[in-house]
Parts: structure tokens; C-alpha cells; sequence
């Protein structure tokens, strides 16, 4: 499948965001209101139209630890936490595994 701007990127450097450009075979993918990341297409592990299908397990979201594949902290649903609160902000376990 495609890559396509617009969508929602997970990549080996443990950054999820949108893809906003592609150029000279170089996405360019926003992690945040000012981060920006331009990586190569085979750096990108997973990518969606939906950002919760790249969250998983050990990840990040919003300050919470995803414990297991739909709740955050055994608290809030993910799934309802991606349809009724906005995700701010989503880190990959492998970001924290690093160091």
C-alpha cells in the first residue's frame, strides 16, 4: 500500500505523525505544532488514516502508558480517548527503551 500525505505515520526512530510532504523520495512528517521530521520511506514502519491503529502497546499517549491494546493506565478506553479527546501528544516505547 501507498504511502500518501495526509496520513498518519510511525517510524524506526520512534516518531508518530502526519505525513505533510513528499519530495525527492523524503517524507516530511509533523510530530508536533514545531517539529518536523523528514525521513526516507523505508524508515516508515507503519502508516494509517487513523492515527490510534499506530499506537501500541508500551506507547505514550497524552502522558499515559497504553498497558495493553485499548486502555490507557487500565483507565479510558484508547479507542474512546481517539473519538472523544484529542490525542496531544503520542511517543513510541522504543524513544524511552533508548535511554
Amino acid at each position: 500500500m501507498q504511502i500518501e500525505v495526509g496520513e498518519w505515520a510511525r517510524t524506526v526512530d520512534g516518531i508518530i505523525g502526519m505525513i505533510e510532504q513528499y519530495e525527492n523520495g523524503e517524507y516530511w512528517i509533523r510530530h508536533s505544532d514545531i517539529d518536523v521530521w523528514k525521513c526516507a520511506g523505508d524508515s516508515i514502519i507503519k502508516h494509517s488514516k487513523k492515527l490510534i491503529d499506530l499506537i501500541e502497546v508500551g506507547d505514550f499517549v497524552n502522558g499515559s502508558r497504553v498497558e495493553d491494546r485499548y486502555l490507557l493506565n487500565g483507565e479510558k478506553p484508547v479507542l474512546e480517548t481517539a473519538g472523544t479527546e484529542k490525542i496531544h501528544s503520542a511517543y513510541v516505547k522504543e524513544i524511552f527503551e533508548k535511554y
